[in-house]
This record gives structure tokens, sequence and C-alpha cells, in this order.
């Protein structure tokens, strides 16, 4: 254990050193503490704690110095970074966070999904990124089995301790983050708990539990289907929306983004690879995702129908829990033994984790709430830096504009334009002047670069249990992403380039340099 004399050594050391060290001596005092604080039986929610601390030093910029090497204690006394064997008890486990982007290239897109990503705390992102000829018009519909098959043998080749970590998978280098990654995480479980609700309230829990058939991945969603016909499972399969999103009609499958654990995630694009190499030609990744969410939900459907009365059956098309039009088709599909068509997919109806553009631009607009959703609220302050300079530092998640969609008046984490129509490329340029990080994005970029390594989130699940998610990638330089084989490659190098810097930043002082020493 770290005795107070060596401890008090170290935080005295770096108020004494020069400030191009103070850096790398924080990271070394993080290390230093974290040995000899964790082990202590008492663990308060210490993520309000750290919030607290970074709404004061954003009030007061002198107090910064002082809310880091806090923050650097109290994350250390509370979390350890996984080690093999990840800790994990029944009230607290501790996980990593990946964050995959697939691309071919680097654009202004990438970097524009990058930069807003760690902005907000996100771990550097690992790159999926396939040959760039698949681009080409005769080898588009290859790429996609491509693009599956890469994602799959990266979740394959992690370690087994790693298994248990969470993935924030984006459908590809057009997204761009609003919300942090606690917001994103806590609605995550809260969408999985209603989801396991819905279940629970429709087949008997011994069935549940054999057959292992709550939910674990959670897709965006849209209001149509992908397939353009009522014939494939992928249509007519899928359940209604629950009833307080009926409305909306979102019910299908949409691939902007996806959130769940490794294991589960490798198991679903196991199989989805295993279609695609069944085709002839190529096919789009979208298809065969919402073919097996489709062949799930017809699963479940005849669990249903084999244990339910008249009124049940009743209740479930009133509730939001039934098929559509096509349910007469249902009935020539057979049930499978063991569950083999079972992925956990479910589906983020309200828009809560991800908005996809092209599903109702109508419906959208840049607002500034004054009630602004109490998760957004406790997340940290937007414009939190480690200077406290340079920034609106003492404004709020109500003072700010963000992306809504009122047809549910839900802030997305994530705004997706995975999309080819013209008008949502469009958007993609005129919005970027929109989100709230412009344009002070430089500095933010400055102080995210310059961050020890912390905790990305800590959020609890529906059963109580506490979850920290630490970076997958633990390395004194922060701002930049990985390649599929591990190679670091920084920001200045991925996005080093003036055009790229102009559109991104806007403030006309060139290319971004990293800050840290």
């Amino acid at each position: 254990m770290i005795t107070s004399w060596r401890l008090t050594d170290s935080l005295q050391e770096l108020f004494n050193s020069r400030p191009d060290d103070q850096y790398w001596k924080l990271n070394t005092a993080q290390e230093q503490c974290s040995g000899g604080l964790a082990s202590t039986k008492v663990r308060p929610r210490a993520y309000a704690c750290l919030r607290r601390l970074f709404t004061l030093s954003s009030r007061r910029p002198w107090m910064s110095i002082t809310a880091i090497l806090a923050a650097v204690l109290v994350a250390t006394a509370v979390y350890r970074r996984p080690a093999h064997g990840s800790v994990a008890t029944r009230q607290q486990q501790t996980r990593y966070l990946y964050l995959l982007i697939p691309g071919s290239r680097a654009d202004a897109e990438l970097c524009k999904t990058v930069l807003t990503a760690q902005i907000l705390g996100y771990p550097p992102p690992h790159l999926i990124h396939w040959d760039a000829s698949f681009d080409s018009p005769d080898r588009t519909s290859l790429r996609y089995t491509e693009k599956l098959r890469l994602t799959r043998d990266f979740l394959q080749q992690l370690p087994e301790h790693a298994q248990d970590g969470m993935v924030v998978l984006l459908d590809g280098p057009n997204s761009w983050f609003q919300l942090r990654p606690d917001v994103l995480l806590n609605r995550y479980f809260e969408i999985v708990e209603e989801a396991n609700g819905r279940l629970y309230d429709s087949l008997p829990s011994d069935m549940i539990a054999e057959d292992d058939l709550e939910p674990s991945i959670v897709f965006s969603a849209q209001d149509h289907c992908i397939a353009g016909t009522e014939d494939l499972p992928s249509c007519y399969g899928v359940p209604q929306a629950p009833r307080a999103q009926a409305k909306r009609n979102l019910r299908w499958l949409n691939m902007g983004s996806a959130v769940g654990p490794v294991r589960n995630m490798l198991a679903l694009f196991r199989r989805a690879v295993a279609k695609a190499e069944k085709l002839e030609s190529g096919v789009h990744d979208h298809e065969i995702m919402s073919e097996i969410f489709g062949e799930q939900e017809l699963q479940h459907e005849i669990l249903r129908s084999g244990h339910s009365s008249w009124w049940r059956k009743a209740a479930d098309e009133w509730l939001g829990r039934g098929r559509s039009s096509a349910t007469g088709s249902v009935g020539e599909v057979q049930y499978k033994e063991g569950a083999p068509d079972e992925f956990g997919i479910t589906l983020d109806y309200a828009n809560e984790l991800g908005l996809s553009v092209a599903s109702g631009i109508d419906d959208m607009a840049w607002s500034k709430h004054n009630r602004v959703p109490a998760d957004i609220a406790q997340s940290m302050p937007p414009y939190w830096t480690i200077s406290g300079y340079k920034v609106p530092n003492n404004a709020t998640w109500s003072d700010i504009g963000l992306l809504t969609d009122h047809r549910s008046d839900s802030v997305p984490a994530i705004i997706s334009f995975n999309d080819d129509k013209e008008y949502v490329s469009d958007l993609h340029q005129k919005w970027w002047q929109n989100i709230w990080l412009q344009p002070q994005a430089r500095d933010l970029y400055d102080s995210a670069a310059m961050m020890p390594n912390l905790p990305s989130a800590s959020v609890l699940d529906g059963s109580g249990t506490e979850h920290t998610f630490w970076p997958a990638t633990m390395r004194m330089e922060k701002a930049g992403v990985r390649s599929l084989d591990g190679t670091w490659i920084g920001y200045e190098q991925l996005c080093g380039d003036e055009d790229i810097a102009r559109e991104l930043f806007g403030d006309g002082l060139g290319l971004w340099t990293d800050p840290a020493p």
C-alpha cells in the first residue's frame, strides 16, 4: 500500500514542476495511487464527485489543477483497470470500452467522428478499415462482406479477459457524438431492461432462461424495411414498436449504431459473415443484420403463440408486441430447438442512443432545453477543460443547442448520416456549425489530449450493479486512433490536411497540433 508521505511527495513534486512536465507527472501520480487506494472497502458513487469537481473547476479556473489531482485520486481509489481475469463482483464490474469505426480512408467525415468522440471522453477508436479498392463501382457490393469479416476478426482476436467489454459500433465514418459515454451507456442499460420487461411479460421465465433469450445488443431503429418487400423475415418477422413509440413506427433495424458486449457481438458477426459468404455476390450488411433480427423475432413469436391464451395475444397486439399484417407468414416457420437464431438483439425505438438523420428530417431541430433530460444534466458539463480557459466554462447543457428528435422529444447521443441521399450529405456539411462544440473545438480537443487515464464512464444497470468502463487503449497519447493490427495513428497524422483542418475547426489557425509534450 502506498504510504502517505510518498503520495504527498508525488503531489508536491507535481506542483513544483515545470508546466510541460506536469502532464507526465500527473499520469505517474495516478499510477502510484492506483495500488494503494483501490483496496478501500467503502466505494461511494465517486463519478458524481468527479462531476462536482469538474463543475467547480470550470467556474473557477484556478481550481482546475486541484480538480484534476482530486479526480485522479478519487478515480484510482474507486476503480481498477481491467486485468487478466476482469474484476467482477455481484455489485461491481470493471470492463473495457471499445469504439469501432469502419472506413476505407482518412477524410473530413472520419476526422469529425474521431474529434467529437474524443472531446466527449470516448476512448480512442479502433478503425475497421478495408481495402479502398472495394469502393470501386464493380466491387462495392463486396465491401459490405469485407466490413463484416473485418469486424468479426477484430472482435475474435481480443483476449478472453476482454470478452465482457462493451462495444460501441458505428456504421461508418459519418457520425457525430453530442453526448458523453456515461449518458449513452446508462441509456443502453435502460433500453435492455425495458426490452427484458417486454420479454418476461410475454414468455415464461424458465423458457427465457433455458434458451438465454435476454437482450444484450441494441441497434438503432428506422421506419421502413431495408428489403423493401413483406415476403422476407427481415420485414414481416419484426414486432411492432412499443406502444409509447407506435405512432413513429420505428420497428426495423438500422445499422447507424449498435451497442453490446464483445462476446455477444462476436457471435452475431460470426453469423453475419457466414450468411454473407453463402451468397454468390456481395450483399449490404444492413440487409444481413435485418434478416438475422427478423429470424430471431420469428422464433420469439412462435414461442409466444404456443404459450399464449387468446386474451394474452390480444394484449400483445394492444401493447405493441404483435407482428405486421403479414403475420400469416409466421405459421410457415418452424421452431428451432436450442435457439440457434437467438442473438439478443433489440432496438433503440426512441432514438436515444443513435439517430439516423434520414429517418425524418422534418421532425429534427437544434434546440435548447429549459429542462434538459436528467441523465444529460447529471453528466460532466459540456465545456469542462483542464485549464478552464478559452471556453464558456460556466455553460451547462441547458445553455447549448442539441439535435433533438421532436417526435419522441429525445436527444440522441450519436447523430448518424448513414444514407446516400444527397440532402443527407448536404446536412452533414451545413450542420457542422450547429453542433455545440463549435467554435471551441480546438481548445476542447487540446484539453482531451491532455487528460490523464481515467474511466470513460461508470453507470448502474437494472440490477443495481455498477459498471465502470475503462478505455481499452491505455497510453500517454490520447489524440488518435488504432488500426486493426493495433498500430497507433496520431490525429496529426490521420487528419493532417489543411483543407480538413479548415473544415473541422474553422478558426483560421491551421493544422491541429498535439499539446501533450
